[in-house]
């Protein structure tokens, strides 16, 4: 959070969702916002509301333009656990209200090291009108670029040979993955792709006026995909500024709470009803699809058994759900 009150640009507002955390973050926030918790920024405008105030706000706009926009943070606490799209949703609806031209989703495991990070990718965003999405160059803790960040639409072969465990696992940097990955891109120059990363991307207000908000159909998982093709079924563009760049540590909640069988279990649920309600594939081939997730889940449980990291509730769950779709 510290590294977005250094973002160099004349007017912004940092919107905080809580999806109905049980730990002391929320404390931690308020903390950090008065000075509490020693920081290099000054002292932060801190406002709090609920989920039922988001819909209300309009009445009470007055309340948030009393302070520096660039030195305000407003936290809205959910009731639950939405999961990414719901949950992004209520913060989006927000800023919308508030007048943004401009929404950056941003990951909380995400540090933003590029004080002009806005600047490079609004630039690139009024190029063109049909430039819908601009996400930066994302890197690991250890300096690696994430692939991830630059992606094609997945293929009927993708989603066996990068994602499925034969893939991700078996044969790893096969040449499906290394396609559908832009291995052949060297991140040098902005490029136009078919899906970015969604730890980090620039949406402009007209996009959520012509595809509406995230498809709250999923939890966890796939909500980059789903953008891009919506984008792609209007003929707009996303594009990677690489000379924006944000550190992503990635994945470190699913690690440390021992998470891997939950995570799996939501991604495989998502994974599938992208490819119900986002592609064209046929009948036959979703059915190879399912197969595969299916050996994966099995062996996943098998693993259970043995070891700490699987956890056979989620497993059985999922393999419960990969039942229905087959029969």
């Amino acid at each position: 959070m510290e590294s977005i009150f250094h973002i160099d640009y004349l007017n912004y507002d940092v919107i905080v969702v809580d999806n109905g955390s049980t730990d002391d973050s929320v404390q931690k926030i308020k903390e950090y916002c008065t000075g509490k918790i020693k920081v290099y920024n000054n002292n932060i405008k801190f406002f709090e509301i609920s989920e039922e105030v988001v819909e209300k706000i309009l009445r009470k706009r007055t309340l948030y333009e009393k302070s520096d926009t660039n030195k305000r943070l407003i936290l809205i606490r959910n009731r639950n656990n939405y999961g990414f799209a719901r949950g992004n949703n209520i913060g989006i609806r927000l800023a919308l209200m508030l007048g943004a031209d401009y929404i950056l989703l941003l990951n909380n495991d995400c540090i933003v090291k590029d004080k002009d990070l806005l600047k490079k990718l609004i630039k690139v965003a009024e190029k063109s009108e049909k430039i819908g999405i601009v996400g930066p160059k994302v890197v690991s803790v250890n300096g690696e670029i994430q692939r991830s960040c630059a992606r094609r639409f997945p293929t009927f072969l993708d989603f066996i040979f990068v994602y499925s465990f034969i893939g991700e696992r078996i044969f790893k940097e096969n040449i499906f993955w290394r396609k559908h990955f832009y291995y052949e891109y060297d991140f040098s120059y902005p490029k136009e792709v078919d899906i970015i990363s969604g730890s980090c991307m620039l949406i402009k207000r007209k996009i959520f006026e012509k595809i509406g908000l995230l498809d709250e159909n999923t939890f966890l998982y796939w909500e980059e995909p789903i953008l891009g093709a919506k984008l792609k079924s209007l003929a707009l563009k996303t594009i990677i500024e690489p000379s924006a760049e944000i550190l992503h540590k990635g994945g470190e909640t699913v690690r440390n709470l021992n998470l891997k069988s939950w995570a799996r279990y939501h991604n495989r649920i998502s994974e599938l009803y992208f490819i119900e309600n986002y592609t064209n594939l046929n009948s036959f081939k979703k059915r190879i699809i399912i197969l595969i997730l299916m050996l994966e889940a099995l062996l996943a449980l098998i693993f259970s058994l043995k070891s700490k990291n699987y956890d056979k509730y989620w497993e059985l769950k999922l393999i419960k759900f990969l039942l229905s779709k087959i029969f």
